[in-house]
């Protein structure tokens, strides 16, 4: 582990280090001359070419379709009533016996070990 005053003897050397990184970059950018962009280069445009005029559908004659034929009714047939089941009766379900419940003796309590004090 290292000692406080290395701890803080690299902190300030790294401060250091940020700030003198700051104060390049900071000359860097006061002395640096901007740069000029070239002016953007200007597109021609187009002239719209005149499309042909769209061609008009010919109209389809609708053609009539033969009426449905009739369907001829069939006759309901009429079923006999069903017959009637007996209900059957069940006997009744037996009673499932309780299960005692057995009682565990009580968890000894384990005594607690005082360690010496440090030196």
């Amino acid at each position: 582990m290292a000692s406080n005053t290395s701890l803080s003897s690299l902190s300030i050397l790294i401060a250091l280090l940020f700030l003198t990184n700051c104060q390049a970059a900071r000359h860097l950018l006061e002395e640096t001359p901007e740069v000029e962009s070239p002016p953007h280069p200007t597109i021609p445009t187009l002239p719209k070419p005149e499309l042909p005029p769209v061609p008009e559908e010919p109209t389809i004659p609708k053609v009539e379709l033969p009426p449905l034929p009739v369907e001829p009714t069939v006759p309901k047939v009429e079923l006999p009533p069903l017959p009637e089941i007996p209900k059957v009766e069940l006997p009744p379900k037996p009673s499932i016996p309780s299960i005692p419940k057995v009682e565990l003796p009580p968890v000894p309590s384990i005594p607690k070990v005082e360690l010496p004090p440090k030196p």
